[in-house]
């Protein structure tokens, strides 16, 4: 039996959630999940990827490399209500009217996800194997670890005994990996031609190894080379003369695999704004992010998001304390430093909301260096350079603002 998102539930504030567990049995649990808004989409479909994993009464741990993504039958928006949009799982994306549309079984390999990043992101950008691969086997290690005493107490009594499990990981906008579940009861249909050829293959690898060293088999099998990679085991284990563990350290940097997406460190909570007229800025302006090359536009995304969380975490604190002036200088955060907001703040709109903060901020004696924050933001959005607080506030009374 398979899990056809049973018991899931998606809910948009605190409010429902109570609501729904009031409903409830007393004392049931439940697990409540940060939901991924933005994941990575596969030609406009949500995605998720499938891997096994072999545990056995030792806690030896094995990842088998062939995994397979699972995809949503119908485009991807989060306003949609329909759970076949939401959940990739094959068991309820099988009862959906566009079920083997776009793909076969709606399954895929590895190699298919590989060769969609390569046209999405330019060859050589983004690798499941080097990338993402290393970064699920650092979460089910983690996973394990968590339950180890469990896994140990339970099977002191039987020995000999194994679990297949199967994890699910997600992909978010920046190709950071997320577990969504573990699962003691895995999926082992066959829904494409592909899977019919790997299922077979990872079944009898599977056997080698927790039946062999009990029963040895008459014939070699080293003909064969096993696809289940020990990843974790302890010092005497039968599968390696020593301890192994490959989990990584545990760094920021592995949190994003891709390089041009890493926050980028710096020792200021925010940054300076220029002094003097920054031709950069002006071409930063004129580009269009369509034209950008995907290595450039996924670092400039990177870095504008990276400003303003650092800006919102920094006027966020001083908002306490600061009152009407720190609102003035989070919105100045958020008009200068957020995706996209170049083009918006041309709109006579933006600029006119902006004059009003500045010349409230600039009665109530307002800091110079929120004025000089204004005039960076100003240079973004005005062909004219601004040089100096009166200047600016000049070019806002002369608009009729």
């Amino acid at each position: 039996m398979c899990g056809i998102g049973r018991g899931i539930e998606i809910f948009r504030n605190l409010r429902d959630i109570r609501n729904f567990i009031s409903e409830k049995q007393a004392r049931s649990l439940w697990v409540a999940q940060k939901y991924v808004e933005r994941p990575l989409l596969y030609y406009g479909r949500k995605f998720d990827i499938r891997v096994w994993v072999l545990v056995t009464d030792r806690v030896d741990v094995f990842f088998y490399k062939s995994g397979y993504i699972r995809t949503s039958s119908d485009e991807y928006t989060l306003d949609a209500k329909e759970t076949y949009v939401h959940l990739t799982n094959n068991c309820l994306q099988q009862w959906g009217d566009n079920y083997g549309k776009h793909e076969e079984g709606n399954t895929l390999s590895f190699d298919s996800l590989q060769g969609y990043l390569n046209e999405k992101f330019g060859a050589g950008t983004v690798s499941v194997e080097e990338q993402l691969v290393p970064r699920m086997k650092d979460l089910i290690i983690d996973t394990i670890l968590a339950v180890k005493s469990d896994i140990l107490s339970q099977s002191r009594h039987r020995g000999c005994c194994f679990e297949l499990l199967g994890y699910d990981f997600l992909i978010d906008e920046d190709l950071r990996t997320w577990l969504i579940e573990v699962n003691t009861n895995p999926y082992l249909g066959i829904p494409n031609v592909y899977i019919s050829k790997l299922l077979p293959k990872m079944l009898s690898d599977l056997l080698d190894l927790v039946l062999n060293p009990v029963y040895p088999s008459a014939t070699s099998s080293e003909a064969s080379q096993n696809d289940f990679q020990l990843i974790l085991c302890e010092k005497g284990s039968i599968y390696s003369p020593t301890a192994l563990n490959v989990r990584r350290g545990y760094s920021k940097d592995l949190l994003y695999p891709v390089k041009q997406l890493r926050p980028e460190p710096t020792k200021n909570r925010y940054p300076k704004a220029p002094t003097q007229p920054n031709p950069v800025h002006a071409s930063t302006v004129a580009e269009d992010p369509a034209s950008l090359p995907p290595q450039k536009l996924l670092k400039r995304r990177s870095h504008n998001k990276s400003l303003l969380k650092q800006q919102k975490a920094h006027f966020g604190t001083a908002s306490q304390s600061d009152g009407k002036n720190s609102r003035c200088q989070l919105f100045t955060g958020e008009m200068l430093h957020e995706e996209g907001m170049e083009a918006k703040i041309r709109q006579k709109c933006d600029l006119e909301s902006a004059a009003k903060e500045l010349l409230k901020a600039t009665k109530e004696g307002n800091c110079v260096a929120f004025l000089q924050r204004v005039i960076a933001a100003a240079r973004l959005c005005l062909s004219d350079p601004v040089k100096s607080p009166q200047e600016l506030i000049d070019v806002f009374q002369a608009n009729h603002f």
